[in-house]
């Protein structure tokens, strides 16, 4: 409102029976996602469906609907659920203004909300049989503000379109299930071309277009919703400090333009290095292998809001360390780590920012500290680590929302720290130091989620014999291109990036003597890279690009003696 004061709305359907084939149907999910969107770009702060129990407008309901005299032994989500959950994964940021042109005049709407590094365009097809205005609608996006992009899709359907009466829906090709998280998941696009994403959406079909603004973070390290990155870190009392930007405003990567170190209190003290991630709703959330032998974990309660507290993971997380964190496909988080009995463990939250699953093992090979986690394009995680052997193993998230189990990567032995990246296109890399020769090596997949290219030795040309250490993180450039940035036996800071014609630079020096071969890294908001380490003083030190895929400036010191971002750091 104009002065200022949050409204909502809190009965905003029928509550005396609906419409049959409307209200309890599927043309009740493109009405609440229109609905909410439209609401929320109006400045509404949030909808309340008002429902009574079992009726056509309810979003839950028993299956069979009446409940049999004996009692509800099920129950089902209707389509307005599905409408709703349109809502949730493409509806966290800020709203963005948005233009359309629309000169056959089709019945589409689109709205548009993002932060600093996605944008989620929703496009509605609201044409149907039952006023012979049926048709596809061919949309091109063109989205402001991002130079590269990956993109992906999520699709909401009836599977008959044109046909909004149906009494069924799905979302990214699986239905809601009423005693397990969603299995959807999004389907991978080609990255942004040209300026411009297009998208074939049928009559009576939404879809939500995620647009993923090129840069990658490795570390400690997030981004708030506001573009402001957040660092985290451990004394050698185990107490958790984080520092933030005061803004995303160019310039923002120099000591002034953030607010300095400060100790999450509570009481846990970590015993080693602690795992990021942001949830669905842009807020972040934090884990870490506590003194006493569990894992806590703690979240903002808005985005770059206050944090709630730490809570015990329960004993299920006793003795496991190096924790490793992601997004699933719906948005959800799980967390992942070393147990003492060296297999991978794993637990995920059931939906997003619903309650914990026990720890489980990712039984069948054990893995080394060092592993990393990726998100496929389809939203699917995937863990990388180094087994008994020396090779590569990996496991990724199967349709079924259980575990592939592990598959070798064959070819040259690795150190046990990897490093990982995910290229425009949705091809995830995996790098690291071979053990023979101790040159960077990489392997890729042949396609978004498919099959892996054999390990390539990326060489030490231009490094006069210098070797990196394992350590090192891959970033990606504003338009794409990775870079990497490792400390090399002589002690200096070496990068080396994808030049504009697809090839490898070869190694220059960024200076850096005496930074810890373990470095953290993200981009600002404007799509330069930052560097972070442990220096020789033990102070923590910034490197940063002066411009997106530019020159870099030189090291600054960041302060806060002995501060470190991962427990080898003494």
């Amino acid at each position: 409102m104009k002065d200022g004061v949050p409204y909502r709305m809190t009965e905003a359907n029928d509550v005396l029976g609906g419409v049959q084939g409307a209200s309890n149907a599927y043309a009740a999910a493109l009405w609440a996602l229109d609905y909410m969107h439209w609401w929320a770009a109006h400045g509404m702060a949030g909808v309340n469906f008002h429902n009574n129990p079992w009726i056509g407008t309810d979003t839950i309901v028993p299956s069979p609907n009446p409940c049999p005299t004996t009692g509800c032994g099920n129950y089902h989500t209707t389509p307005k659920g599905y409408g709703m959950k349109a809502f949730d994964l493409g509806g966290h940021g800020y709203v963005e203004p948005i233009a359309i042109s629309n000169p056959n005049n089709v019945n589409v709407t689109a709205y548009a909300v993002g932060d600093a590094r996605d944008l989620y365009v929703t496009v509605i097809n609201k044409t149907h049989n039952s006023t012979n205005d049926s048709a596809d609608a061919v949309v091109t996006i063109r989205p402001d503000g991002f130079p590269a992009a990956s993109v992906a899709l999520m699709v909401l359907t009836d599977g008959d379109p044109g046909n909004a009466g149906l009494m069924t829906a799905k979302i990214g090709d699986a239905s809601i299930p009423n005693d397990g998280r969603w299995p959807g998941q999004w389907i991978a696009l080609d990255a942004e071309k040209n300026g411009q994403v297009i998208v074939t959406v049928p009559a009576t079909t939404t879809a939500v277009v995620r647009i993923h603004a090129a840069g990658q973070d490795a570390g400690p390290i997030q981004m708030n919703q506001n573009g402001a990155l957040e660092i985290f870190g451990i004394d050698r009392h185990g107490r958790i400090w984080h520092n933030w930007q005061k803004g995303a405003a160019v310039p923002n990567s120099s000591l002034v333009d953030w607010n300095g170190w400060t100790v999450l209190g509570g009481g846990v003290r970590s015993s080693a290095a602690a795992a990021v991630a942001r949830n669905l709703d842009n807020t972040l959330e934090m884990f870490v292998p506590s003194r006493t032998g569990t894992v806590y974990d703690n979240h903002q309660i808005t985005p770059e809001g206050a944090w709630s507290g730490w809570a015990d993971m329960g004993a299920s997380s006793r003795g496991i360390t190096n924790l490793q964190a992601a997004n699933n496909a719906d948005g959800s988080l799980s967390v992942f780590g070393v147990g003492a009995d060296g297999d991978l463990w794993c637990a995920s939250q059931s939906a997003p920012g619903v309650g914990w699953s026990d720890w489980t093992g990712l039984r069948g090979e054990q893995i080394k500290p060092g592993f990393v986690v990726g998100q496929n394009l389809n939203g699917r995680a995937e863990v990388f680590g180094v087994g008994r052997d020396g090779d590569v193993w990996n496991n990724w998230q199967a349709s079924s929302g259980g575990w592939s189990g592990w598959n070798r990567l064959p070819g040259e032995a690795m150190n046990p720290q990897l490093a990982i990246a995910r290229n425009l296109t949705g091809e995830i890399f995996i790098f690291g130091i071979g053990i023979t020769n101790e040159d960077v090596w990489y392997a890729s997949q042949k396609t978004p989620g498919g099959a892996w290219n054999r390990w390539r030795d990326l060489g030490t040309d231009g490094l006069n014999g210098v070797k990196i250490q394992p350590g090192f993180v891959v970033g990606q450039n504003a338009d794409g291109r990775f870079e990497i940035a490792g400390v090399g036996s002589d002690g200096k800071v070496w990068h080396t990036w994808v030049t504009k014609s697809g090839d490898w630079s070869g190694w220059d020096s960024l200076g850096g003597v005496g930074i810890h071969p373990q470095l953290t890294i993200d981009n600002t908001a404007d799509g330069r890279m930052q560097l972070f380490g442990i220096g020789r003083n033990k102070d923590v030190w910034s490197i940063w690009q002066t411009n997106p895929g530019g020159i870099w400036s030189v090291w600054s010191d960041f302060g806060e003696r002995g501060m470190k971002f991962y427990s080898s750091q003494l």
